[in-house]
């Protein structure tokens, strides 16, 4: 004999509804015996776990139904015995909540539950200490304070799946669904989309639980913080929940399209302890924010991997596709292969078009800044840590490419340590195409008549490290290639090529009381290729300086086994001056790089010391002794 629950149901009459089908009955249990059952709360009331009600077609009015059995809805036939899809709408009636899940595992499948339309406080669906799998269902049209569409209790469970979506939802907070404690898992194909919160969490509101996007986040909108995605812990007093830590998954569906006032236009995440990753194939694109157009993250720990995408993306503020704050625990972004991750084409109206990191704690390998703009400085990245905190941002296998800014198109360091490298491990350099590099600053654009450091821009105490990289085409008024500029502050440029830049401007330039120091590098078809200010300080050993229209400014700096044109030698010794009608030094058809050193250069075997590596990671040296410039002949 069949359990009948005894539950506490207020159903609106059926044929105040749908007159026709309420003699005729509107569901059957498992398919059996016809539309017997008279209404939607009696089906649920007589079916037992693991039983599945068939709904006959039409539209029925739900009034806080609860389901407490491992049940399953499903839209059917008129004979309900036969699964139709999406021939069956579950309405509500300017009531506190349409159906409560509590405690058991529900599914919907193939249909629409929609439109309470009243500013209670419940939503179209609570789901308390159980979980609820959606397959071709549209959950829409829902208002309430804390979700709209879903609200979600006592570690509960969500899962979407076939295509089903959540929209058009308003909350204060959590426009489409809040998450007290429990767990989101969206498909690909399944959407949560044009839900809007007057406060924070557009789409969703994350406070304790773990969230799988395989599908998309998009068109939602709030007031606060968190367009898409709002994830904050609230403070745990007397009902702790069972983990104090999230998950976060962005898995090849696409955060998009979010808007909000605040800050987070695609995702704002302050989850300390947690973690958020945003996967191969995923995209954050085209979200708008004050700060973090894309992404701001304030506590916790971040990680994109693989072909992730952070595109689009727009800040009034700062930071156009990602914002990280200086109590943020870490951001790394890695790829699989040469500029797999692109932070590509974001905007910000002060700093940081692609990022704004105002902490050290940032990692970078096989990534691309591309096509970004900030109105003021850093066009790729603006680094800055005037909170002093212990640590170095590490941007390996990285490139800058056409970003655009007043100052630092690439990139601007403020009183912050920074190093940049490629690493061979993961980058195999000569397997580029010829005079493309693991890390490069190429075509990036400062302001013309006052813009610094076209590719690299460091000021204010900052300490940038270059290690292996190519600069090449950078624009603006002075250090088109790199400038630095503030007392104490330092660049060291090491293995790297600067060539191809303007006529009569600095490539490398250094203000009064910085330092720049240039090591085993390449300077050619420059202007001028470097250039110190009076009272700076320097180093110039074991460099190329060939082929430039202007001269080498390194009076007073010490410089030491350098290959130069005739006329611009720094204060050294061991240097070579090329006369005019000396030999060719490059071997302009060589595979890899037209500046790769002539058998017969005299930039072979010249100097006793020099870094283990060149900057394609060859060993060096190769002869009896090292090479000068960025490439050991091999």
């Amino acid at each position: 004999m069949r359990l009948r629950l005894v539950l506490p149901l207020a159903t609106v009459a059926l044929a105040a509804v749908l007159p026709a089908q309420a003699s005729a009955g509107v569901a059957s249990i498992d398919g059996v015996g016809g539309c017997s059952e008279t209404s939607i709360a009696s089906a649920v009331a007589n079916a037992g776990s693991g039983d599945t009600i068939y709904v006959k077609p039409g539209t029925y009015v739900i009034d806080d139904l609860v389901i407490a059995d491992d049940i399953t809805l499903i839209s059917s036939n008129a004979s309900c015995d036969t699964p139709t899809v999406k021939q069956v709408a579950f309405v509500g009636n300017n009531i506190r909540r349409m159906f409560t899940v509590s405690g058991a595992f529900v599914q919907f499948k193939d249909l629409t539950i929609r439109d309470n339309n009243v500013a209670l406080n419940g939503p179209l669906l609570e789901i308390s200490y159980g979980s609820v799998a959606l397959y071709n269902v549209d959950v829409r049209g829902g208002v309430g304070s804390a979700g709209g569409c879903v609200v979600m209790f006592g570690g509960a469970g969500l899962t979407l799946l076939d295509g089903s979506s959540i929209s058009y939802c308003e909350a204060t907070n959590g426009g489409g669904v809040y998450v007290d404690e429990g767990t989101i898992l969206a498909m690909a194909g399944t959407s949560i989309h044009h839900n809007a919160a007057s406060a924070d969490g557009g789409g969703l509101y994350l406070n304790y639980g773990d969230t799988y996007l395989y599908g998309d986040l998009t068109d939602n909108s709030a007031g606060s913080d968190g367009g898409g995605l709002y994830a904050h812990g609230r403070p745990i007093f007397e009902n702790p929940p069972s983990s104090t830590t999230s998950i976060i998954q962005v898995s090849g569906g696409d955060v998009s399209r979010n808007t909000v006032e605040g800050n987070g236009g695609g995702i704002y995440f302050d989850r300390p302890g947690s973690t958020l990753t945003v996967k191969s194939g995923a995209s954050i694109e085209d979200n708008a924010a004050t700060n973090g157009g894309g992404m701001m993250l304030v506590r916790g720990t971040t990680n994109l991997s693989g072909q992730a995408t952070v595109a689009g993306n727009d800040a009034s503020g700062n930071g156009g596709a990602i914002w990280a704050g200086p109590a943020f625990t870490a951001l790394s972004l890695t790829g699989d292969d040469v500029g797999d991750i692109q932070i590509r084409a974001n905007t910000a109206g002060g700093h940081g078009g692609g990022l704004a990191a105002h902490t050290p704690h940032v990692e970078t390998d096989l990534v691309t800044f591309i096509d970004n703009v900030a109105t003021d400085t850093g066009g790729g990245v603006y680094a800055a840590d005037p909170w002093s905190l212990a640590g170095t941002l590490d941007f390996r296998n990285t490139r800058f490419l056409r970003n655009e800014a007043k100052h630092g198109g690439g990139l601007l360091a403020d009183d912050v340590t920074v190093e940049i490298s490629s690493d061979f491990d993961t980058c195999d350099s000569p397997t580029l195409a010829k005079d493309r590099f693991c890390t490069e600053f190429r075509k990036n654009v400062t302001d013309p008549t006052l813009g610094a450091g076209g590719g690299l821009a460091v000021r204010a105490g900052g300490s940038v490290t270059v290690e292996g990289a190519s600069f090449f085409q950078n624009t603006g008024d002075r250090g088109l290639a790199v400038a630095v500029a503030g007392s104490g502050s330092s660049v060291l440029v090491r293995n790297s090529l600067v060539w191809d830049h303007a006529t009569g401007t600095s490539a490398l330039w250094a203000e009064s009381s910085a330092d720049l120091d240039v090591r085993a590098s390449t300077l050619v078809d420059n202007g001028v290729p470097a250039d110190w200010d009076t009272g700076t300080t320097g180093a110039f050993h074991r460099n190329i300086v060939l082929d430039n229209s202007g001269t080498l400014g390194a009076g007073g700096i010490s410089g030491d086994c350098n290959l130069l044109d005739l006329g611009t030698a720094p204060t050294g010794s061991n240097n070579a001056f090329l006369a005019s009608g000396a030999p060719p030094q490059f071997e302009t058809t060589n595979a890899r790089s037209q500046w790769m050193p002539t058998t017969t250069s005299a930039a072979i075997d010249a100097c006793g010391a020099g870094p283990a590596v060149d900057i394609d990671g060859t060993s060096r040296a190769q002869g009896a002794d090292y090479d000068r410039g960025a490439f050991e002949r091999p």
